[in-house]
């Protein structure tokens, strides 16, 4: 069995978690199955301090 990763977003140069708890699942088009997670980011995410 293969192993879902979960991937972060990475913005201003660090991996860091979505202000959402939204993610997609990604899919192998050879296998059609899942082998990961992205989280999906929003505009908020991507703001400068």
């Amino acid at each position: 069995m293969l192993e879902i990763k979960q991937y972060q977003l990475f913005i201003n140069g660090e991996w860091v978690d979505s202000s959402t708890c939204e993610h997609e699942e990604i899919t192998s088009p050879a296998e059609e199955s899942v082998v990961g997670t992205v989280q999906m980011g929003v505009e908020a995410d991507a703001q400068w301090p």
